[in-house]
């Protein structure tokens, strides 16, 4: 977030550039707002269109426990990650038994639901020769992995 209150995301590694961004909110000052994120009395997250529609777009449920648990006592603090491969994830950690852990992931199917996931010049599938139909990333014709320990940076022309 920055000052502006600009929500915006930079690749890694790269200048923190209006025009660097692969990713934006929009809601710097001169911009329109077109979703807006409010967080309702009962605590439910929620994506809104910017016309007053009674209708939220989307609604992020968090909650995993029993009653019973809420009403424990325990103290829950909550975070949540965008991770290099481009997987949001929900944390949870209880500060009574020092637990961390993974509360929810999206997308959760697949990771060839995330654009560009397997970089350039390669295309994301599934493996239906394996039970747990992995997804992997392959090459167009002609290319090959830049690395191929890392098949998500992608691929490369091959010269030979």
């Amino acid at each position: 977030m920055q000052d502006d209150g600009n929500l915006v995301m930079y690749p890694e590694y790269t200048a923190e550039t209006t025009w660097g961004t692969y990713w934006s909110s929009d809601t710097a000052a001169g911009y329109k707002v077109q979703y807006h994120l409010y967080l309702n009395k009962t605590g439910l997250l929620q994506i809104w269109n910017k016309r007053n529609d009674l209708n939220p777009i989307q609604t992020l449920n968090f909650y995993y426990y029993e009653e019973d648990q809420l009403n424990s006592g325990d103290k829950t603090i909550y975070r949540a990650t965008l991770g290099f491969d481009g997987v949001f994830r929900l944390y949870a950690y209880n500060v009574m038994n020092r637990n961390n852990s993974i509360m929810d992931s999206w997308p959760k199917d697949s990771t060839c639901d995330i654009m560009g996931f397997c970089g350039h010049n390669s295309f994301c599938t599934f493996n239906d020769d394996k039970p747990d139909n992995k997804t992997v990333c392959k090459c167009i014709p002609g290319h090959k992995f830049i690395d191929t320990n890392d098949v998500t940076l992608g691929c490369e022309r091959n010269y030979i």
